[in-house]
């Protein structure tokens, strides 16, 4: 297909990738912007500075059409702002991280406006970026004259299967322009689309996000009775998702959900609520349950040890901990339950030997105690070995092997061999 509109985006990160080459995939050509000049040049070259499953497939078949080889639009990288004056649509897609006390990081979101601003940009201006309602209409519309809003709905290692087949796009806008400009941009897309008050649309976001951490949060506290009854959480479960105003998705129970959604976008919808003078209860409620979450599984290994292995407590026992990452296929720790669990561990005096097969480093550069006190392992075979005991924290499909583990003591903090867990 041939797209008339010309697309920019500002933010590489797992958002503003994905967004790039699935638009370019689609046809439109796209300028992506950041001022990581190590990630332009790594994206410009084709190699992926993330690990998301098929994006190094995509930026070879974004270099073929580059090259003009092969149909459908290109997505160029570059730290120069003035290239997306050629640009009808920019989305920004840059980070909104949390501030301490639950409030939004708008650090990032306001520089990046604040370019577009200075280098002349007079077309429809679409933050992508999760922010609080009312940011958009504050911090964008005062300076643009055409103003949207665009949710995104990417889970980290499905991103570019979600951003091709979303169950539903949201087309937040401001004026008539803005909106016409979004419905050409997904024209190619065939989901329910929903047109929407900008504010509104930022609280979509929210919403959904809220929702699917309440389902995680309310399976695993279902999961921590279940567990003292003695009953398997997820046969329950399995029964309650067939409920067609419930359904399956979000409710294995475990320890907890993490990554850079959930947990922050939770807190700042707290903090909003506070700000308007309301005490959102629910809300705390999931936020201090998924806090105390993953310490149930030290709690399980404390039980366990001395029971099964007749010590009296955890120093000095030697303890894997399998998987790293928040979830399976990414490299991404941000949040993540292996965070607590590990602190936990090492505060009791457990020598930690980890494996992940993706987030290693990035664990390590989370703290000087990871880099230091945790030994890391090549395998998962060699990691097993040289402990008594192993805690698997992510579902990594080479954890399924039952042959690696020989007999030691083993818990799961997500359901991967079906052997004892901490809701289960």
């Amino acid at each position: 297909m041939v797209c008339v509109l010309k697309l920019g985006v500002v933010g590489l990160g797992y958002v503003g990738i994905v967004s790039s080459l699935g638009f370019a995939e689609l046809g439109f050509n796209v300028v992506g912007v950041d001022v990581d000049t190590a990630r332009v040049e790594s994206l410009s070259k084709g190699r992926p500075p993330v690990f998301e499953p098929g994006l190094e497939d995509y930026l070879k078949r974004n270099m073929k059409r580059a090259g003009g080889s092969g149909g459908g639009g290109v997505a160029v990288f570059t730290t120069d702002y003035t290239r997306l004056l050629g640009c009808d649509v920019v989305f920004i897609t840059v980070g909104t991280p949390p501030r301490e006390g639950g409030g939004q990081n708008l650090e990032y979101f306001e520089g990046a406006v604040k370019m577009l601003r200075e280098v002349g940009f007079r077309g429809v201006v679409v933050p992508r970026s999760t922010v609080l309602p009312g940011t958009t209409e504050r911090v964008v519309a005062p300076l643009f004259e055409h103003v949207g809003y665009n949710p995104e709905f990417l889970a980290e290692g499905s991103a570019f299967r979600d951003f091709f087949n979303p169950d539903k796009i949201v087309l937040g806008y401001s004026d008539g322009v803005a909106l016409e400009a979004l419905r050409k941009v997904y024209s190619p897309f065939n989901a329910p689309k929903l047109e929407l008050g900008v504010r509104e649309a930022e609280l979509v976001k929210y919403a959904n996000n809220a929702f699917l951490a309440l389902k995680v949060a309310y399976a695993d506290e279902v999961g921590n009775i279940a567990k003292k009854l003695g009953v398997d959480v997820y046969r329950v479960m399995d029964a309650v998702g067939l409920d067609r105003r419930i359904g399956r998705a979000f409710l294995n129970a475990g320890i907890g959900f993490g990554g850079s959604c959930f947990p922050k976008d939770l807190a700042a919808l707290i903090h909003l609520s506070r700000d308007l003078g309301y005490e959102p209860v629910l809300l705390d409620a999931v936020l201090e349950q998924n806090r105390r979450q993953p310490l149930m599984l030290v709690d399980l290994l404390r039980t366990r040890v001395r029971e099964r292995l007749g010590r009296p407590s955890l120093r000095g026992l030697r303890v894997g901990v399998l998987g790293l990452a928040f979830k399976p296929n990414t490299d991404d720790v941000r949040e993540a339950p292996s965070i607590r669990v590990v602190s936990a561990l090492l505060d009791e005096g457990v020598e930690v030997h980890a494996y992940d097969p993706r987030a290693e480093e990035n664990f390590r550069r989370l703290s000087p105690r990871f880099s230091s006190n945790v030994v890391y392992h090549a395998t998962a075979k060699e990691c097993v070995e040289a402990c008594e005991a192993v805690l698997i924290l992510t579902e990594w499909e080479e954890f399924r092997d039952a042959s690696l583990y020989g007999g030691r003591l083993v818990l799961e903090g997500r359901r991967v061999l079906g052997v004892e867990g901490v809701c289960w």
